[in-house]
C-alpha cells in the first residue's frame, strides 16, 4: 500500500484498544491488519495500531492557534523516537484530551516491538508524505532501522495526537521465477458492494484468450484487514503470487480490493463475518462465472477466508471450495494462542506481555459466554462478528458440502498452528472422498518460505508463495 492509500479511510480514535496480532494478511477488521487488535490476513491483517475506539473526534477539535505543517513533521519525528526508545507512555500522553482512557502503553507497545523488535537500531526518519483525510492532519514518516524500514503516519487534532498507525513500507515487488508473463493477460473488473464498488483483477490465461478455450476460474478471498486485492504486505503480494503462477498454469484468477480497504466502513458499522467477507466473495464468483471463457469456478480462501470458505462455497454453489491456513475451531481461542506464541517466542516474557495475555484471555472468556454489549468491539471485531461465529461451524459445513475440497496449512504457521488446526479439518473430511490434504513445512502464514521460529518481523522480507502451492493448487483446480 503506498503512502497516498494510508489515511483515506476515515480516522479512529486512539491508538489501539485491547489485543492481538491474529490472522495477519490477515490480520481484526473494520481498519487496518489492521489495529494492534487484529484477529486474522497481514498478515490482516497485522500490522499496524490504528484506532480501534468506537469514538471519533470531529475535525473542529483543534486548537484555536494555527499548527504549521513543519510543527507537525517535528511532533511526528518526536513521537517515532518515543517509540523507537520505548516511551510508550510518554506518546500515550500526546494523544488528545477525548482519547483518555482510551489509549494504553502496553497497546501501542506489543505490535511496535513486534514490527520494529528485529530491525535493529533506530536511524531516524525522513517525510513520506504530509496531506489531510477528512479533516485531520497526518504525518507519514519513513522510520528507518538498521535491518529495515517501517512506515509511521501520526494523525493530528491540533498540535495533539488523535491517530497512530505504523506498518511495513511498500518494497519494490519482484514477481515469482515461476511466473511466465506471456501466458495471460490482465483485466479490470469490478465487484459490486453494498459499501461501494470494489476494484478487481482478472488473470486470464492466452488459452481462452487466443484460442477461445473455457478455463477454470478462482475467486481468492483475503483473511483479515482490510487488504488490497494482492494481500500486499511489506514487499510482498502473495495473492498476485498465486494469481499469476495459477495464470501461468491455464487457471482463470479474480482477485478484489476488500471491502474494509475500498469502503468509508469501520468497526463500529456492526460488520458481520458475511459483511466483511462473504457477502463480496459470492458477488466476485459471479462476476467471474460471468466470463464467457470461464467454466468452473471455486472459491479459495485464506487465513479468516479460509475460515470462511465453505460458507462462501455454500451461498455461492461453487465447483470447489479450498482453504489455505483456515482456522478449524474457535477464532477467539486462536487469538490467544498467537499471543502467548509472541510472547515466548524471544524466550522471556515481560509484565506488559502477561498483562495482554490477561487482558486477551478475559476478552476470549466474554467472547465465548456470550457477555458482549450490542455495539462493543472486542479483539478488533464487533459483537455481531462473534456471534455469527458462534453459530459457524466451518469444518461441518465444510462436510456437507459435495464438491471438491482443498486443504492446505503452512509448517512454520504461528498464527493458524498445523498441529492445532489441520486434524479438526481432517476428522470433519475423513469420509468425503473428494477432500486433498496438503502441509508446507518451511512455509510461514502467508505461504512464504523460512527456517526457524516465524516472527511478524520474517513478514517484511521479500519472498514469493512457494511453488509447490501453486503447482497443487493448479492441478486441483484443472481438475473441477
Amino acid at each position: 500500500m503506498s503512502p497516498s492509500d494510508l489515511p483515506r479511510r476515515r480516522v479512529l480514535a486512539g491508538a489501539a484498544s485491547v489485543a492481538a496480532t491474529a490472522l495477519a494478511g490477515c490480520a481484526g477488521d473494520g481498519q487496518p491488519t489492521e489495529t494492534s487488535t487484529d484477529a486474522t490476513t497481514a498478515p490482516t491483517t497485522v500490522a499496524t495500531t490504528e484506532a480501534a475506539t468506537a469514538t471519533e473526534p470531529t475535525a473542529e477539535e483543534t486548537t484555536a492557534e494555527p499548527v504549521t505543517d513543519a510543527e507537525r513533521v517535528a511532533i511526528a519525528k518526536r513521537v517515532t523516537e518515543e517509540l523507537a526508545g520505548g516511551e510508550f507512555h510518554a506518546v500515550v500522553g500526546r494523544f488528545a484530551d477525548q482519547f483518555e482512557g482510551q489509549v494504553s502503553a502496553s497497546a501501542i507497545a506489543d505490535p511496535w516491538r513486534q514490527f520494529a523488535g528485529d530491525l535493529g537500531a533506530y536511524r531516524g526518519a525522513t517525510v513520506a508524505q504530509q496531506g489531510s483525510s477528512q479533516g485531520y492532519p497526518f504525518v507519514a514518516l519513513r522510520a528507518t532501522f538498521e535491518r529495515g524500514v517501517l512506515l509511521v503516519v501520526v494523525t493530528f487534532t491540533g498540535r495533539d495526537l488523535a491517530g497512530l498507525n505504523f506498518r511495513p513500507t511498500d518494497a519494490a515487488y519482484e514477481p515469482p521465477a515461476y511466473v511466465d508473463s506471456e501466458a495471460f493477460v490482465e483485466r479490470e473488473r469490478t465487484v459490486p458492494s453494498p459499501a461501494c464498488d470494489l476494484d478487481a483483477t482478472l488473470s486470464l490465461p492466452d488459452a481462452a484468450v487466443d484460442d477461445g478455450e473455457t478455463v477454470p476460474g478462482v475467486v481468492l478471498v483475503h483473511g483479515s484487514g482490510p487488504n488490497d486485492r494482492n494481500q500486499s504486505f511489506g514487499p510482498n503480494r502473495p495473492f498476485q503470487d498465486l494469481a499469476w503462477g495459477l495464470a501461468s498454469r491455464g487457471v482463470a484468477v479474480l482477485r478484489y480490493d476488500k471491502r474494509t480497504f475500498a469502503c468509508d466502513v469501520a468497526r463500529s458499522d456492526g460488520l458481520d463475518l458475511d459483511d466483511l467477507t462473504v457477502d463480496d466473495a459470492v458477488a466476485a464468483v459471479d462476476v467471474l462465472r460471468g466470463e464467457d471463457a470461464v467454466g468452473p469456478v471455486a472459491v479459495v480462501g485464506h487465513s479468516l477466508g479460509g475460515m470462511a470458505a465453505p460458507r462462501i462455497a455454500t451461498a455461492a454453489e461453487t465447483a470447489g471450495m479450498a482453504s489455505l491456513a483456515g482456522p478449524a475451531g474457535s477464532l477467539a481461542a486462536l487469538i490467544e494462542v498467537q499471543i502467548e506464541y509472541l510472547a515466548n517466542v524471544d524466550g522471556a516474557v515481560s509484565d506488559a506481555e502477561r498483562d495482554r495475555i490477561e487482558a486477551v484471555d478475559a476478552a476470549v472468556d466474554r467472547i465465548q459466554a456470550g457477555d458482549l454489549g450490542d455495539d462493543e468491539v472486542v479483539l478488533g471485531y464487533h459483537a455481531n462478528f462473534w456471534r455469527q461465529l458462534a453459530a459457524y461451524d466451518q469444518t461441518a459445513v465444510a462436510a456437507d458440502l459435495d464438491v471438491p475440497r482443498f486443504l492446505a496449512f503452512a509448517g512454520r504457521d504461528y498464527q493458524v498452528p498445523v498441529e492445532r488446526e489441520r486434524q479438526p479439518w481432517a476428522d470433519a473430511l475423513a469420509d468425503a472422498g473428494n477432500a486433498t490434504f496438503r502441509t508446507y513445512a518451511t512455509a510461514n502464514h502467508l505461504f512464504l518460505p523460512g527456517e526457524g521460529p516465524s516472527t511478524p518481523s520474517e513478514y517484511l522480507q521479500p519472498g514469493n508463495v512457494l511453488e509447490a502451492l501453486v503447482d497443487d493448487l493448479a492441478a486441483w483446480t484443472g481438475r473441477l
